[in-house]
């Protein structure tokens, strides 16, 4: 095929073996999806010939095009000679004229009704015709419909045209069944009766038809499928051809057959050969591209930022490219360099909080200080090497092999403190736990002054008041006794 039937695709998305491989193992759920994201590769010798066949155009220019051989029976190779040959029948003019019949016919319609009884002429095949003007509309409608079926001709006949001959009778037969056969499906897998007859919108059906070779008919929903979940974008791809190259992908969507045109499909099923619109598009590539260049679109435009736009999408993502390729770096240098956790942020200027925190970027002496403190591994060959020393006896008490069991090897017979040699107990000493620190110590040797000093205070208070409760005691007793003094006085002189 020539050049403008085919788009040097492997020259804007020069994948590399691994990354080839990587993902076209991608599949999905129902089968493989029938295009890849990664472009087919072409089964053509180097330097083998192709068929070509010389087309001219109404301006009376001609080329030289390719023909399709199915040599290279897959989708993409289909429906880029699909792309190429509409681009063909628009430069002939086939498409254009062809849908602007429809309009052009409901005019004459409406110009029938106010037609009049006058006469006019016209001069056909060199010949003067005289009509009516109703009857000359009529004359222009019947035109409008033998024109229709001559471009439909065409139509079909440039599609042959760029067939090898090999495939013409497979392609005849398609178009039987799907247009002159008693009974057809509708969009929708809607039974009808009657042919439905051949024009260029039933192209459209016979081709789909004919892909199922290669295809199957759940193609549409798959590729939906693929283009939403399963792409992955490498960092040696630029960001402009890999989202040129999703655009185009979608763009063969409506192309692909459908289980919505199976007989007895769904009402409430839809279509999966529409197109994914601009805002599904975007999500897509956004779930395709790297978690460092994704995590770096979201803190740049915010987690609440919906992109609407794949032309915009793009120019953001070249901008933030190379700063977020630069962090990507300097994580990967600070993870060498043991100064970042393998699950830590991704800015080595944000302080990381709780235990990540105490162990992520500090220096050797703190992590010392704050880390645990190993566990000693005891070398079993190493002390058994040793000779035996006073220490390394087994330990063994009397007293306590005697009186309490349990507690005979814990300590020798001279250190028990539990046992005296006549078997009675010791008496308790007090003594500070071993796990108490200084400061613990200190604490409560505080604790103790404090209270003796409120003691004594208390103690002198209490002599202050017994004190004066005994002078109001005494002072109370005197008083008593002057008054009955001065009583039996005042008797005796009566």
């Amino acid at each position: 095929m020539s050049s403008i039937f085919r788009l040097q695709i492997s020259s804007q998305l020069p994948y590399s073996c691994a990354e080839r491989g990587r993902l076209d193992n991608k599949e999905v759920g129902g089968g493989a999806p029938p295009l890849r994201i990664v472009p087919t590769a072409s089964k053509r010798e180097p330097g083998e010939v192709v068929p070509t066949v010389k087309v001219k155009y109404p301006d009376a220019s001609s080329q030289n095009l390719n023909v399709f051989d199915g040599h290279e029976a897959n989708a993409e190779a289909i429906l880029l000679h699909l792309e190429g040959f509409r681009e063909v029948a628009e430069k002939m003019g086939i498409m254009s004229e062809y849908n602007a019949l429809p309009e052009r016919k409901d005019m004459l319609k409406r110009q029938l009704a106010k037609a009049g009884p006058t006469y006019s002429t016209r001069t056909i095949d060199s010949q003067h015709v005289m009509k009516t003007d109703k009857e000359w509309i009529v004359y222009d409608i019947e035109a409008c419909k033998s024109r229709k079926k001559e471009l439909t001709s065409q139509f079909y006949t440039l599609w042959e045209k760029l067939l090898i001959p090999s495939l013409h009778s497979e392609w005849r037969k398609t178009v039987r069944e799907q247009c002159e056969t008693e009974g057809y499906l509708e969009a929708g897998g809607i039974r009808k009766t009657g042919k439905r007859g051949v024009s260029i919108e039933a192209f459209w059906y016979c081709h789909k038809a004919w892909m199922l070779q290669v295809v199957p008919q759940n193609a549409a929903e798959l590729h939906r499928a693929y283009l939403s979940n399963q792409i992955f974008k490498p960092d040696s791809i630029s960001i402009e051809a890999y989202n040129a190259r999703v655009k185009r992908l979608n763009g063969w969507m409506p192309d692909l057959p459908t289980l919505k045109d199976v007989e007895g499909s769904p009402e409430t099923m839809p279509r999966g050969d529409i197109k994914m619109d601009e805002v599904e598009l975007c999500l897509a590539i956004l779930r395709a591209l790297p978690k460092y260049l994704t995590d770096h679109y979201t803190s740049v435009k915010g987690r609440n930022h919906c992109a609407v736009s794949v032309r915009k999408l793009t120019s953001d993502l070249m901008d933030i490219e190379p700063q977020a390729k630069s962090f990507k770096k300097l994580k990967e240098e600070l993870r060498a360099q043991g100064k970042l956790k393998s699950g830590s942020s991704g800015n080595p200027n944000k302080k990381s909080s709780g235990s990540e925190g105490a162990t992520a970027v500090t220096s050797p002496q703190k992590s010392q200080l704050t880390g645990r403190i190993p566990r000693k591994v005891r070398n079993t060959k190493t002390e058994s090497s040793q000779p035996l020393t006073a220490d390394s006896v087994q330990k063994h008490c009397n007293s306590c092999q005697q009186w309490s069991p349990r507690n005979a090897n814990n300590h020798n017979t001279k250190e028990c403190r539990t046992w005296n040699p006549d078997g009675t107990r010791k008496a308790k000493k007090f003594r500070p736990s071993s796990n108490s620190t200084p400061k613990a110590s200190f604490a409560m040797q505080k604790v103790v002054e404090q209270m003796e000093t409120k003691m004594a205070q208390l103690e002198k208070s209490n002599k202050k008041m017994k004190k004066l409760l005994n002078k109001k005691v005494k002072g109370r007793s005197k008083k008593r006794k002057y008054a009955s003094s001065t009583d039996m006085s005042d008797s005796d002189s009566e």
